[in-house]
């Protein structure tokens, strides 16, 4: 235990999720050895060994996120080429770490997390290992707690289904955009819209080859499909994700799509309301990609990967060669700190400016004005230009999401109240404590002053009220 401390107070490894983790297993592996080994897999030496790291564990707030940030670094990059020995006894160490946090629910929200920007950008080493992992959560916490997160899986085989459909539905129809000029193509990929895009010329979309150029994250067959479909050779490739079962930000807006790209968006929205009446479809262009094509010096072409708002940025300077970040702003109208974000990206890191900032500082302001770099050049033809990969949160940032855990818990809290009490119909503060924590802790362990708080709640509500001749009982009210 005093090991497993020190462990869990290291700045380096705070600093380091990873390594974090991996010393949390290490120490684990060299204990069990040690338990086997030496002591015959002695039933008390191995109780012990699970509440010292049961108390270490918990004592780091940020464990939890901590776990979910190694499984995504494994399913991510780790696992490739691995045997699948090798596989499951990854997985199952990650499996023997998460059965000892009590806030499962603080692990389920940052999984989620991590596990839509695998599934959306296609990040995600291997289908099986992400399944063979959900089965050991489901294992561990029952069908409930990851319910949500195989209804992740199932939209995104929908979602594949119903552009197949689309793509099918396009070539018997006249469909959106014939006898349109395009004006070239592009590749964009948005979540819940999402597609590719391949524009062209000084991002120039007047030089863009034809369709037959563009690229495709689909198989052969459905390049081919989509690119002779009618969206003036735009590769759309939309994702529809249910609400509530995905971690979308509060609030998310749509940025200003360019007018090819929105006449695609337009043509699959009247698609699927066609097909499915009642819903409604909110365009999360924040959960994206694209792949464009630029044209720079010289001819010299070079396929860019990037986000869904950075190439609403880029497509801009097909008209124009410097803009503004007031400009930028108004015309994209991205969130201006994910605008920041984007900017930087593309003018700032080495080998991936295609733009260029004027004053060339570190930090985006509202006076800077961009252009359009033409003496970029990279050996690479595609150019990968994206978002920083999954990090550990900022102190902000995780305060944030504890918050939106908490209020996620007082409902949890309330009905297990209601159900002990109307399986008891009278009980003591204390009976009601014990109970209701029995049965929240398979997700976290609720704290007795919530507790007792709710209780109060549910009381001016007129669920339960206080026995009369006895102040210290609940009594539960049909």
């Amino acid at each position: 235990q005093e090991e497993g401390k020190k462990l869990a107070h290291d700045p380096d490894l705070n600093a380091d999720p990873v390594r974090y983790v991996e010393a949390a297993l290490s120490l684990k592996q060299s204990l069990d050895a040690t338990a086997a080994e030496a002591f015959q897999s002695d039933r008390g030496f191995a109780n012990a060994t699970r509440g010292a790291f049961e108390t270490f564990l918990n004592l780091n707030a940020r464990s939890p996120e901590f776990l979910s940030l190694y499984v995504d670094d494994r399913l991510r990059k780790g696992l490739k080429g691995a045997s699948e020995e090798e596989t499951e006894g990854t997985l199952d160490r990650a499996a023997s770490l998460f059965r000892f946090l009590q806030e499962k629910d603080v692990f389920e929200r940052y999984y989620k997390q991590h596990l839509s920007k695998r599934l959306l950008f296609g990040r995600s080493a291997s289908d099986d290992a992400e399944k063979a992992f959900i089965v050991r959560l489901k294992t561990e916490c029952g069908y409930q707690y990851t319910s949500k997160i195989e209804g992740m899986f199932n939209d995104m085989r929908v979602s594949r289904d119903a552009m197949r459909l689309f793509r099918k539905h396009l070539a018997r129809t006249d469909g959106a955009g014939r006898g349109d000029d395009w004006r070239g193509e592009s590749a964009e990929t948005a979540a819940p819209a999402d597609g590719e895009a391949a524009s062209s010329g000084r991002m120039d979309v007047s030089q863009e080859p034809p369709p037959s150029e563009a690229r495709s994250l689909g198989s052969k067959e459905d390049r081919r499909e989509s690119l002779d479909s009618r969206l003036g050779g735009i590769d759309l490739n939309v994702q529809v994700l249910t609400t509530g079962s995905w971690p979308v930000p509060a609030g998310a807006a749509s940025c200003a799509l360019p007018p090819a790209l929105a006449k695609a968006r337009d043509a699959y929205r009247d698609f699927y309301l066609a097909h499915h009446s009642g819903r409604k479809l909110s365009w999360l262009t924040s959960m994206g990609t694209a792949e464009v094509r630029g044209v720079f010096a010289g001819g010299t072409r070079r396929d860019l990967i990037v986000s869904t708002h950075q190439m609403c940025v880029l497509l801009l300077f097909n008209d124009a060669d410097a803009l503004t970040f007031s400009e930028i702003a108004e015309a994209t109208r991205v969130p201006r700190d994910d605008l920041r974000r984007s900017l930087q990206s593309l003018s700032l890191v080495k080998g991936r400016n295609v733009l260029r900032k004027d004053p060339p500082t570190r930090h985006v302001e509202e006076s800077d004005v961009f252009h359009f770099n033409d003496a970029f050049t990279s050996k690479l033809m595609r150019v990968k230009i994206g978002m920083v990969s999954a990090g550990k949160e900022s102190e902000p940032a995780a305060e944030k999401t504890r918050a939106r855990v908490d209020d996620d818990r007082k409902p949890q809290i309330e009905a297990a109240i209601v159900r002990v009490m109307k399986a008891r119909r009278v009980l003591d503060h204390n009976g009601v404590v014990q109970e209701v924590t029995k049965q929240l802790s398979a997700r976290f362990i609720p704290n007795p002053t919530d507790i007792k708080k709710h209780l109060e709640n549910l009381i001016e509500r007129e669920f339960i009220e206080r026995d009369r001749n006895d102040r210290k009982l609940f009594v539960y009210l049909a």
